[in-house]
């Protein structure tokens, strides 16, 4: 077992030193395909006498299974997302290994549907799965996490996941995001979460809880390492974009979800118009292609005598053929979505609109659902909604190469050539490019080109920054990226709040922000006093409001009150007491 984890720690070592020299599109395939070939070989270790290949994706709805259940098996940089209803289950050779030498295994991969009414479905999985991967929201993590932590829970106190020893992997997803969490504060988040459920279910009688297996070890924290299978946590990046928001408009309303099109449709309005007439959503864009909804509430064809209403998607855009995957399911009358009356294409190309007939432009179901049942079961207060999923798979022949502006820039600053001005630091110089400085900070440009004495100096001694700090700043402002671990380490709470600090000083807001999620990834009851006093002083209201909800979890503030960092907090800033008190009264 030793052996092969740390084959397994060695892969990964290899696959991230490759994925860091790689461009972002690749990056994002690839890191999802590495992390699930690891998972598998982890699995293939836990389960030497099974034959099963097969791997579960699950998670919340949003979280990004779908798409990438569609890189592992086409390789292709999907856009957009999909609010699906039904599991996609295929076996397939992982795209990155179809041009290896020798025989290649398939794998046998399910995506499960994150909705709640969904989770059931899961079950039907577990028992042949080799492992299962969690996939988690990192940038919308906090709103979703006691809901993601409840879901985890469920699967890893499973009994057939314990005595199987099935693996689980934890995805952390859109992880390339500014605003998104990062791995550790997630592991981190979750392992509280899931020791607070710990023990809230074990005070239920074993009576009441069913194919359930209790976690961790009695009277310690709940941590991952705890669990009998084995359990890991990686990150992954997104590529999901959303598209733009259409209005209302005649009998119909249209409304944009993301990459989701909700469509509803004044039934009693159009439930008499003859068959073959349909009425039209919206013209919206996903991925910069232009689409429209067209539903027959009578029908699309005459053969079918008018008792089946059809749906069409149609391709609206003129310039160029794409190809994508249609899904479409109805709302119930309790406003959920329908598990019955849900439809989803294949792979399809549609070609630009008015080159080919109708027939080829448009694609969907002519016999969606049965009129009488959907008069029974989905019309509320006269209307019918649907709502429909389109991904579009991106097949440029022409790939576009990331932006490589900073790195150009980074360059810039390691030479001298056109330098015209210096910055002492403690007998420390550093020399910069007067325009590039203006550019970036209001607070340079007023130094450097205004009526202030420096405007005229080509070298200037600043005071009350170390130089260390002004260095990472500098270094941020050519490339607009925070330094890598290579150059900063992991940076301690101190540097990252001088850092803050300097950024606020010359208005670098988005460096700013960076520290202060940062900062906010180590905040602990320790720490949480002296970060809210340095997001108070600083003027951080992001950081500020985090802190204080910190401190409005009763065992957090019991704990926080008594270090020396609160102690300063409140004789410094005695208004804080104040916002405390109102939002513990909230």
């Amino acid at each position: 077992m030793d052996e092969w984890l740390n084959q397994a720690e060695a892969w990964a070592g290899q696959a991230e030193r490759w994925i860091r020299q790689q461009p972002p599109e690749q990056i994002y395939v690839a890191v999802a395909v590495i992390a699930l070939t690891v998972l598998v070989l982890l699995a293939a270790s836990c389960l030497k006498s099974s034959k099963s290949n097969t791997i579960v994706l699950s998670g919340l709805s949003g979280s990004g299974k779908t798409i990438l259940f569609y890189q592992l098996r086409d390789g292709s940089s999907h856009q957009g997302t999909v609010t699906s209803m039904e599991h996609n289950n295929d076996t397939f050779v992982l795209h990155s290994e179809l041009e290896r030498n020798g025989k290649v295994k398939p794998v046998h991969v399910v995506d499960v549907p994150g909705h709640a009414r969904l989770k059931p479905k899961l079950d039907e999985f577990l028992p042949q799965a080799a492992g299962v991967v969690f996939v988690v929201d990192a940038q919308d993590f906090l709103s979703s996490m006691q809901a993601a932590a409840e879901y985890l829970y469920d699967i890893l106190t499973k009994a057939t996941v314990v005595k199987k020893r099935i693996p689980v992997l934890i995805f952390c997803n859109k992880t390339d995001k500014v605003t998104a969490h990062s791995k550790e504060f997630i592991k981190k988040q979750l392992e509280k979460e899931v020791n607070k459920l710990r023990e809230s279910r074990n005070a239920i009688s074993s009576a009441d809880i069913t194919d359930e297996v209790q976690l961790g070890v009695p009277g310690e924290a709940f941590n991952f390492s705890q669990c009998q299978n084995n359990v890991t946590v990686a990150e992954v990046c997104s590529v999901m974009k959303k598209a733009r928001k259409t209005g209302p408009e005649g009998q119909t309303m249209t409304t944009m979800l993301g990459s989701s099109v909700q469509f509803r449709i004044d039934y009693e309005q159009t439930k008499q118009l003859p068959v073959g007439k349909a009425v039209h959503s919206d013209v919206f864009s996903v991925v910069g292609h232009n689409w429209r909804i067209e539903c027959y509430p009578r029908g699309a064809h005459k053969e079918h005598k008018g008792e089946h209403l059809s749906i069409f998607l149609k391709h609206m855009g003129r310039t160029r053929r794409v190809k994508a995957i249609f899904e479409a399911f109805l709302m119930d009358k309790d406003d959920q979505p329908c598990t019955t009356a849900t439809k989803r294409s294949c792979v399809r190309e549609f070609p630009i609109d008015g080159e080919s007939d109708d027939n080829d432009v448009d694609w969907g179901w002519s016999q969606f659902v049965d009129r009488t049942k959907l008069e029974n079961d989905y019309v509320t207060d006269g209307h019918i909604t649907f709502v429909c999923g389109i991904m579009v798979i991106d097949d440029s022949p022409i790939p576009v190469p990331p932006s490589d502006i900073g790195i150009h820039f980074g360059r810039l600053l390691d030479h001298t050539d056109g330098m015209d001005v210096s910055f002492t630091i403690d007998s420390q110089t550093f020399h910069a490019h007067r325009a590039v400085l203006a550019a970036r900070s209001p607070v340079f440009r007023a130094e450097l080109f205004g009526p202030m004495a420096e405007a005229t100096m080509t070298s200037i001694t600043l005071q009350e920054i170390a130089p260390a700090t002004f260095k990472v700043m500098l270094r941020f402002i050519y490339t607009d990226a925070f330094p890598g671990e290579d150059e900063l380490g992991d940076p301690s709470a101190d540097i990252l709040q001088d850092l803050l600090a300097a950024a606020d000083r010359y208005a670098l807001d988005r460096l700013k922000l960076m520290c202060a999620q940062k900062l906010w990834d180590k905040v602990s009851t320790d720490t949480v006093a002296t970060t809210l006093a340095c997001a108070e002083t600083y003027n951080c209201p992001e950081l500020k409001s985090k802190c204080i909800d910190f401190l409005a979890v009763d065992e957090n503030f019991k704990k926080a009150a008594f270090t020396d960092g609160y102690a300063l907090l409140v004789l410094k800033f005695p208004s804080i007491t104040a916002e405390l008190r109102k939002r513990f009264m909230a």
